[in-house]
């Protein structure tokens, strides 16, 4: 949600294309001239989205395994500091 840039009156379409790998469908980026850029009604001003955007680049992450979660690197333990870390086990749990 934080890095959607709709928030600030830039609804993207096209952005991805699901493509077979190894069996499994896999969502890849297309190039930016195939986007579909469609004006909407920003709810955020560019500048404060902006510096959002560069909050988030500069947050704390110790530990991503591919899947990301908004309290990773944020939240600490009480007794030893150590940050809060997210992933998904290979049985999905």
């Amino acid at each position: 949600m934080l890095r959607n840039s709709t928030y600030m009156g830039d609804y993207i379409c096209n952005k991805t294309e699901s493509v077979k790998e190894n069996g499994k469908s896999v969502q890849r980026p297309r190039d930016e001239s195939e986007w579909v850029r469609i004006p909407c009604e920003p709810i955020v001003d560019k500048n404060l989205f902006q510096k959002a955007q560069n909050l988030l680049d500069k947050s704390p992450v110790l530990y991503r395994r591919g899947e990301t979660h908004i309290f990773t690197g944020l939240v600490k333990c009480a007794e030893c500091g150590r940050s809060f870390n997210y992933y998904l086990s290979h049985k999905k749990t």
